[in-house]
């Protein structure tokens, strides 16, 4: 199979002054505040007296200083293995890095203009401005740093100040402290923090984009129900067979195969600017919308048909197979339930059609209205 790698998130979790950040989307710069979440190619900035703290979903964390500005050039996670691959960028400031370390399959790099830097380091800070960039290792682990291929190595405690011209490594060089948020309580608002933060990270995979977009655009009293028209592209997978390969394997064999088909069909969807709508048992609802949502349904379609006949031949034992049913037309989407626990869904004419063609589709067939 190929390699999974999709983009992923970050939140600011912390703010002093005033932050503003810049999207790949957005025409100007505009206001970060708690919370708010950062996507892959976005620009954050801080202003005179100023801080925020940015962290992954890996729960490494950079604290950028006033008068610094940073760019998250990639933000990538592999659902099955969990690691993460994040690269940031700084044009000009400073910032202080803790990563974690306590898993071996997330990467984490670093570079400012001319400069690569890898590291094994959890703890280091790193400024750049008109007189050149400067490094400090606060970790027993060690600091690599390459520029114009020429390799150093920043041991604990050292740093080193690369200039136009010049390399001056010393055995120290004190960065200054990151700033922190007021004294009192800070230790228990952090480990707080934190923990809200990973339970918000693991509580985002449960749930679609469309849902996460309308959590996001709620206002202080909720979501409002009401419902919208759209026309969409919908399309059903299903895998043939599951029920009675369920019946005679073990339950961790019957959870690890369909965790290995959803991963390949959700990679797929994503690379086709798909959302899931939901998982339901051994089927998938995936929902297309904008400009060439048919095209990109049916590629995705196909796609989804050929990976599957990859995956018969490299585990033919457990011969399952998948339908696959796609229908455009309009929809109702809203979130619909109780107050204490809502979905939020695709409703209509369409999504039942859509249904059904899956349901009358052979075994690795793709039927399409």
């Amino acid at each position: 199979m190929r390699e999974r790698n999709r983009s992923a998130e970050a939140v600011v979790s912390d703010v002093q002054g005033e932050v503003e950040g810049r999207a790949p989307v957005e025409p100007k710069w505009s206001d970060r505040t708690l919370d708010d979440v950062l996507v892959e190619f976005e620009r954050v900035r801080t202003l005179s007296a100023s801080a925020t703290q940015i962290t992954f979903r890996d729960l490494s964390r950079l604290r950028l200083n006033a008068n610094s500005n940073a760019t998250i050039q990639r933000m990538r996670s592999d659902p099955l293995t969990g690691g993460e691959v994040t690269k940031v960028s700084l044009a000009n400031g400073d910032f202080y890095a803790l990563l974690n370390q306590l898993s071996n399959k997330s990467t984490f790099e670093i570079d400012v203009p001319g400069v690569e830097t890898t590291t094994n380091s959890a703890n280091f800070w790193i400024k750049n401005d008109d007189s050149g960039a400067r490094f400090v290792n606060c970790d027993a682990e060690d600091l690599e740093i390459e520029r114009n291929g020429e390799p150093i190595t920043v041991g604990e405690n050292e740093g080193v100040v690369l200039s136009d011209a010049t390399t001056a490594q010393t055995e120290a060089l004190t960065s200054p402290l990151p700033q922190a948020p007021g004294v009192g309580d800070l230790a228990k608002r952090f480990n707080a923090m934190i923990s809200q933060l990973a339970e918000r990270l693991e509580l985002m995979k449960f749930v679609s984009c469309g849902t996460m977009s309308a959590i996001q655009k709620a206002d202080q009293d909720g979501m409002h129900r009401g419902g919208e028209r759209r026309r969409v592209s919908v399309i059903f997978t299903d895998i043939r067979g599951y029920t009675e390969f369920s019946e005679c394997v073990p339950p961790k064999v019957v959870i690890e195969a369909l965790n290995q088909y959803f991963v390949v069909q959700t990679d797929i969807v994503e690379d086709h600017g798909g959302d899931f709508d939901k998982f339901m048992g051994d089927a998938i609802v995936a929902v297309f919308e904008d400009k060439d949502m048919e095209a990109r349904a049916v590629s995705c379609s196909v796609g989804i048909a050929e990976a599957m006949v990859g995956l018969l031949e490299k585990y033919p034992d457990y011969d399952l197979h998948v339908g696959i049913g796609g229908a455009s037309g309009e929809v109702v989407m809203d979130a619909t339930g109780a107050w204490e626990r809502m979905d939020f869904t695709v409703l209509g004419s369409t999504v039942n059609l859509s249904a059904r063609l899956c349901s009358k589709a052979d075994p690795g067939q793709v039927l399409l209205d």
